[in-house]
């Protein structure tokens, strides 16, 4: 896993920065968020998390087992957002895509409240080992899964903005 992550730093020496995390320049006063952008968000987040109820209504996990339908959401979702943001960071298009695919659509998918649920749930049925390969599994396999997709977009051919 080191060389995975060794091989990534070396490819991509300047990943994106989530411009959410930036800080702010002194001069620039904060400004209101537009409207635009919060129903890009809740639009988005809405689809992701409707379509996340409805894999754990179709693939339900039975009480003390591991939440393997909420896993494999959280670890898809990392993969997805590792690959989506490097390639529209890549192709210079960061706001409104990024906005409604990775914060709404992707941050509804993959959700941290049913993670914990789960984790509370094993806990709550004495499956402490259990319990705690959900959480290490889940933190690692999305490490990993975003690492996997920041090297699979990076070695994508770049696009140009429109």
């Amino acid at each position: 896993m080191a060389r995975l992550f060794r091989r990534i730093a070396e490819s991509s020496p300047r990943l994106p920065i989530d411009p959410d995390l930036a800080a702010p320049r002194a001069s620039r006063a904060p400004r209101a968020t537009p409207i635009v952008d919060l129903a890009l968000v809740g639009l988005g987040g809405s689809l992701g998390t409707l379509a996340r109820y409805e894999c754990a209504q179709t693939w339900p996990d039975r009480t003390g087992r591991f939440p393997l339908t909420i896993f494999l959401v959280n670890v898809s979702g990392a993969l997805v957002i590792g690959a989506l943001l490097t390639w529209l960071s890549r192709a210079g298009r960061m706001d409104s895509p990024r906005l409604f695919w990775s914060v709404g659509v992707l941050g509804g998918w993959t959700t941290m409240s049913s993670f914990a649920i789960g984790f509370d749930e094993l806990f709550a049925h004495h499956r402490l080992a259990t319990a705690l390969l959900y959480a290490a599994s889940t933190v690692a396999g999305g490490a990993v899964a975003t690492a996997v997709g920041i090297s699979v977009a990076s070695r994508l051919p770049r696009v140009t903005p429109r």
